[in-house]
């Protein structure tokens, strides 16, 4: 009774047929054949069977190949289509009548489908379908289960996939590809986005790429207030206050991507989205700062920004990092930033940090990853004491500034971090694992007594971009306080960038050559690191 029990229970079937399948990855047909058999073990293991095999559909072929009339078509979507071309019409299609019978078992397998990936545009089939279910069932959902629904519409918009959409639907994710640059598609868009709202109600998610006018989107966040993650990926966008206004109504929303590179004048409302977790920005760099001054989420924890500004200068930089501290210190534990085209205006006093030192007031940080594409500014010893003892809390730490063949930009007379201050990361942060700056120089390990007695660390990755002159003075030196300060380091993992520039030197003339004669002696530091940690394993 007990092993009846088991084969009808649907929660323990996938343990069961990941037991017997092999894996997705290797033989997807494999698989199907397997759960086919055990679908026949017994009626209650049967149609618990067919849900789990029914359950996640790549495309809709397998409905459709339920119907005798069905001919797939042997076309495929051209690679791209100008404005205000038509596309032609995706050649499947029903060759006959749908007979009772078949749309019997169509239904019977259609209610399984949880997940559906759904790519093409306008398909004759799919069209006949939708007409038949809609003379017969009326407003009903074609597929009354669907959770989770992912569209690539890489034709014409299809009007007919609004019937996809029922009350079940929790996840919605469109794509615009490079096909659906339509005059009409916006005006389509906005009836099926309108559809949706209506048709899913209690909907979590929903993400979009390559959508223009965010404002469109006004009706389904205002009638979708369960919302947890919305995210409106694409080309610059206008953002409108209307649609922030019915965003900041969210009550639940936790996740929010957005871009804003143009706005409207900021509401004097605030942005109030007390239950945000995860917020991710991209933009010209002013109207971020614009938005996060508009915003009011006390409980943000990770922070995504990205400036697409061509020029920025020192003070916009402090400006953003200032609100940042201002809007997210009490709560925020990871932070990525990414500047592009980024051409600060500095005399040679700033440094790396000075550009970032707002946020070292925000000490219980956990992952920071901040990458600038100007890469004209050093970053001294006593930077990276003041980074570490303010970060204790860090697991992972990323800096980065532009990179070319032949490393930063890093002008004469900057300040560069030694080899030694790397000591700073292993007495202030005992939780880090993951460690990279984007140069260093004057690699013979300090003597100052500020770096003695440091307690072996568990970092994981360390990782250098560029070593600066005068390069390696003795790799063994190097390799050994590497190795005591870092022993539990992966080296298969670390130093990718440094062994990367070196082994790139055989492509460049002889003048750039002179660029990596720092690095002749890392193949001898890495060799030894490897000595060392064999020797401690015996």
């Amino acid at each position: 009774m007990e092993a009846n029990s088991a084969l009808s229970s649907y929660d323990i079937l996938p343990q069961i047929f990941c037991h017997l399948s092999p894996t997705k990855g290797r033989s997807e047909f494999a698989d199907s054949v397997t759960l086919a058999s055990c679908a026949r073990v017994s009626k209650a293991f049967s149609d618990n069977a067919l849900d789990v095999l029914w359950e996640d559909l790549d495309h809709l072929y397998p409905l459709l190949q339920l119907f005798s009339s069905f001919v797939p078509g042997d076309d495929s979507p051209p690679d791209s289509l100008d404005d205000g071309d038509e596309p032609e019409r995706n050649s499947d299609s029903l060759v006959g009548d749908i007979t009772p019978e078949e749309w019997a078992r169509f239904r019977q397998y259609a209610r399984r489908v949880r997940t559906l990936n759904y790519s093409g545009g306008s398909s004759q089939a799919v069209h006949d379908i939708t007409s038949y279910h809609r003379t017969h069932f009326g407003d009903q959902a074609l597929l009354p289960s669907l959770h989770e629904f992912y569209w690539q519409a890489s034709y014409a918009l299809d009007m007919n996939v609004q019937f996809l959409f029922s009350q079940s639907l929790r996840l919605v994710s469109i794509v615009f590809l490079n096909t659906c640059k339509l005059r009409d598609r916006d005006i389509k868009l906005q009836e099926i986005i309108d559809r949706l709202s209506q048709r899913a109600p209690l909907l979590q998610e929903f993400r979009i790429r390559d959508l223009a006018r965010p404002i469109a989107l006004t009706p389904l966040v205002t009638r979708c207030s369960h919302l947890r993650n919305l995210a409106v990926i694409g080309p610059p966008q206008m953002l409108h206050c209307q649609f922030l206004e019915a965003v900041s109504a969210l009550e639940s929303l936790e996740e929010l991507w957005i871009r804003c590179d143009m706005m409207q004048r900021v509401s004097p409302t605030p942005v109030a989205l007390s239950t945000l977790s995860y917020l991710r920005l991209e933009g010209k760099l002013g109207n971020i700062v614009a938005f996060l001054g508009a915003l009011v989420a006390p409980n943000i924890r990770t922070l995504k920004l990205t400036n697409h500004e061509h020029t920025s200068s020192f003070n916009d930089h402090v400006q953003l990092m200032t609100m940042v501290h201002k809007v997210c210190s009490a709560s925020l534990r990871r932070i990525s930033y990414h500047s592009y085209y980024s051409q600060p205006a500095l005399d040679g006093s700033h440094t790396l940090l000075h550009l970032f030192r707002p946020l070292l007031q925000i000490h219980d940080l956990q992952d920071v990853a901040l990458m600038f594409r100007d890469g004209t500014l050093g970053l001294s010893d006593r930077d990276v004491y003041d980074i570490a003892s303010a970060w204790q809390e860090l697991q992972c730490l990323t800096l980065r500034t532009s990179e070319s063949r032949l490393g930063p930009h890093i002008p004469v007379g900057s300040l560069l971090p030694t080899l030694g201050a790397l000591a700073c990361f292993a007495r202030f942060c005992p939780q880090l694992v993951q460690l990279e700056l984007p140069f260093i120089a004057d690699l013979t390990p300090s003597s100052n007594d500020e770096i003695r007695g440091v307690v072996s660390h568990s970092l994981r990755k360390l990782d250098i971009f560029c070593i600066c002159d005068p390069g390696i003075k003795d790799p063994s030196q190097v390799a050994q306080f590497i190795d005591s300060t870092f022993p539990n380091l992966d080296l298969p993992r670390s130093f990718q960038m440094i062994a990367s520039s070196y082994r790139r030197v055989g492509e460049f003339e002889s003048d750039a050559r002179q660029s990596f004669t720092k690095h002749k002696d890392w193949d001898a530091v890495a060799l030894l690191l490897q000595e060392l940690q064999s020797a401690r394993e015996q």
